[in-house]
């Protein structure tokens, strides 16, 4: 499974706020969220600060860290 697939699905619905303030609280833009979401982009520790955001959610660390197939 694509991370970007779990926080489409998962995740986000149960923050309840916007993609656009989600990737501002990230530090991304707009479209590198859309394109993780789209699974264009993969989702890397430096590449994307999620664990502050996204601490509810225990399971997104080990999938960020897991390798991409």
């Amino acid at each position: 499974m694509h991370p970007g697939e779990m926080l489409r699905e998962d995740v986000l619905p149960a923050l309840g706020k916007s993609k656009t303030e989600i990737a501002r609280l990230l530090g991304v833009s707009r479209q590198t969220l859309y394109d993780i979401l789209d699974e264009k982009q993969p989702v890397t520790r430096n590449g994307i600060a999620s664990r502050k955001l996204l601490a509810t959610a225990p399971t997104f660390g080990s999938i960020c860290s897991a390798p991409m197939t």
